[in-house]
């Protein structure tokens, strides 16, 4: 009866011990850098205008939303940590073959988020 009590205690040690060291527990923290392309526009006013729209979207939306924009897929991530750091706006000209100038906002998104390290 003692060697059965021993094997459960050592049973529920372990599982409890998985459980601390598993599921839901991020060790880590990432920060990482991504490029949001916008829509061409025809002034590079009218771009530089949607570059910063699209940084105030960024900037109000919660945690799960913003890991569902920036990263690609990690099961390991806990997506209720993602904060933004910084950004910056820049706009590219483009040059199509008939000679018009297009203009394309560029948010370069500086972002942290905690993750859990393969084993």
């Amino acid at each position: 009866m003692k060697n059965l009590s021993l094997i459960a205690a050592i049973a529920t040690a372990s599982l409890i011990s998985f459980q601390a060291s598993g599921a839901g527990f991020y060790n880590s923290t990432a920060v990482e850098s991504k490029m949001i392309k916008g829509e061409i526009v025809s002034t590079q006013s009218q771009a530089y205008a949607d570059g910063k729209k699209m940084w105030s979207d960024l900037s109000d939306k919660k945690s799960f939303e913003l890991s569902q924009i920036l990263l690609q897929s990690n099961d390991r991530v806990d997506v209720k940590s993602f904060e933004l750091r910084n950004g910056s706006v820049e706009v590219k000209e483009f040059l199509d073959s008939s000679g018009t100038i297009s203009f394309v906002p560029m948010v370069k998104v500086d972002y942290r988020y905690n993750y859990r390290p393969s084993l």
